[in-house]
């Protein structure tokens, strides 16, 4: 399945790269001040009642402020969120749709289990969609983009040790880093795809990912795959992929010893 680098691009805004210049000042000051605002910046994009909660949700249930098995109710997030049932529900059949929420006809909605079954299907997806991007990628090589990547995890390099909100700051950090190649090769839609089947993932990355050592381990990955792709070579940058997306799936196991509340 080739990509074309000549794919039309998508609505959705892709400032990462043409923002670069703007914001490079800040591989040098490390100031997570400047993180926030960079991020920021990049999510002022209007949006619907429906997404917002969407979103808002998905966030917290994958950050696993709202665990598995919490019951979710209409009316309550209604008055939460400050809105009519309409973009509650529409929001709640969204999340229903990628498997975060289950609707129980006798018991109500709550939030689901990982599942995973589930998760190994979405990440057999997610990895033939990114070692082609890198593929491409290697063989089309792009000194802007490479330059932006670099910039990417120099940013995250600076939050190791942070705190919980440095980590929030970490995890967009990486869906920018992964999200910048997919529009390099004008597949951001497909990227959109994989994000909204990763709700799983994102939960077990989420039990995964607070050590140093996990953060270094990424950090490293992501310098490992801008090195290949640099490289030309295309064999080596899909190794590079293929190493990096395997980390966290090799852990499922043994986190789920350490949480099964959090498993079906």
């Amino acid at each position: 399945m080739a990509l074309s680098t000549k794919s039309k691009q998508t609505n959705r805004q892709s400032a990462p790269i043409i923002t670069l210049d703007k914001h490079a000042n800040m591989i040098e000051r490390h100031s997570i001040e400047l993180i926030k605002k960079y991020l920021d910046h990049l999510d002022e994009t209007p949006k619907s009642a429906v997404d917002r909660i969407y979103a808002d949700l998905y966030r917290r249930i994958t950050n696993l402020e709202l665990p598995p098995g919490v019951p979710l109710t209409r009316v309550d997030l209604c008055k939460e969120y400050n809105v009519s049932q309409t973009p509650v529900r529409e929001a709640l059949l969204r999340l229903e749709q990628v498997g975060l929420i289950k609707v129980r006809p006798q018991s109500g909605t709550e939030v689901s289990y990982i599942d995973i079954q589930q998760l190994e299907q979405n990440h057999f997806l997610r990895e033939a969609l990114e070692f082609e991007v890198v593929r491409c990628l290697s063989l089309h090589q792009d000194s802007r983009l490479l330059s932006h990547l670099t910039m990417l995890v120099d940013m995250q390099e600076s939050l190791i040790g942070g705190n919980a909100e440095d980590i929030n700051l970490f995890s967009k950090l990486d869906r920018l880093f992964h999200s910048s190649m997919f529009d390099a090769v004008g597949q951001s839609q497909l990227y959109e795809l994989i994000c909204s089947r990763s709700g799983h993932m994102d939960r077990i990355r989420r039990l995964h990912l607070p050590s140093e050592g996990k953060v270094r381990g990424v950090i490293l990955s992501h310098r490992k795959i801008i090195q290949s792709i640099a490289s030309g070579d295309p064999i080596q940058a899909v190794d590079s992929m293929r190493e990096h997306l395997s980390g966290t799936l090799s852990k499922v196991e043994e986190i789920k010893k350490t949480y099964p509340e959090f498993f079906l």
